[in-house]
C-alpha cells in the first residue's frame, strides 16, 4: 500500500453551492488531533474569493490547509498522499425537486478513487452511483454520519486498506479504455 498522510482531502472548486463550509464544521466536530483537513481547489470569481475568505476564518485554530489553483501535478500528489475524500454538494438540497444542484456524476470522485483516497461522499446524485457503501467507501446522509464512517475508516488499518484497494479497482470502470468499449459494444449493436 502507497504511503498516505494523515489528511481528509476536499477537492472542489471553492464556491458556496459545494458545501465546503459545512466539511469544515463536520471536520472540527470530528476531533482527531491526528489529521488535517486539506482543501484543494480554484478560486476565481469575486463570490468565491469571498466565500474562501470565510472558509479561512471558520477554520481558524484548526489543522485545515488550502492549496488553491494548483497546477495538476500538485494536486494529482495530494490526491495520492491523502487517505479520505469528502464531498458535499447536495447537503440540504431535496434531490427531487432540484436535481440539478446535485453533482451529477462526480469525477473528482473517481479521481480521488483512482489514487486509492477513500470517498465519503453525501448519498445523493452521482455520487450515489459512483461509490459501494462499505466497499470502496462510503455515503452519508447526515453530518452525524459523515462522522461516524469517518471514524471508522481512520480508526481502523484493516478497512483502510481494503477500501484504498477496492476504490482503486472501481475507479477503473471509469477509465477510457473502458468507455471505448462500451461505446464499441453499443456502436454494433446498430451498425
Amino acid at each position: 500500500m502507497q504511503k498516505k498522510n494523515n489528511s481528509i482531502l476536499v477537492c472542489s472548486r471553492i464556491e458556496s453551492s459545494k458545501k465546503i463550509d459545512m466539511l469544515i464544521e463536520a471536520f472540527k466536530k470530528l476531533g482527531s488531533v491526528d489529521y488535517k483537513l486539506v482543501i484543494a481547489g480554484s478560486c476565481t470569481g469575486n463570490s468565491d474569493k469571498i466565500y474562501y475568505e470565510n472558509l479561512k476564518k471558520l477554520s481558524e485554530g484548526f489543522p485545515v490547509e488550502f492549496k488553491i489553483n494548483l497546477q495538476r501535478k500538485d494536486l494529482e500528489k495530494i490526491f495520492l498522499e491523502s487517505k479520505l475524500f469528502w464531498h458535499a454538494k447536495g447537503f440540504c438540497v431535496d434531490e427531487n425537486s432540484n436535481p440539478y444542484l446535485l453533482e451529477h456524476f462526480g469525477i473528482t470522485t473517481v479521481e480521488a478513487m483512482s489514487a486509492g483516497c477513500i470517498p465519503i461522499v453525501i448519498n445523493k446524485g452521482g455520487q450515489k452511483e459512483i461509490v459501494d457503501e462499505g466497499v470502496n467507501g462510503y455515503k452519508w446522509n447526515s453530518i452525524d454520519e459523515l462522522i461516524r464512517k469517518s471514524k471508522i475508516v481512520l480508526e481502523d488499518e484493516t478497512i483502510q486498506t481494503s477500501l484504498f484497494a477496492s476504490a482503486k479497482k472501481k475507479a477503473l470502470n471509469y477509465s477510457a479504455e473502458v468507455f471505448s468499449e462500451q461505446v464499441k459494444k453499443i456502436l454494433k449493436k446498430y451498425f
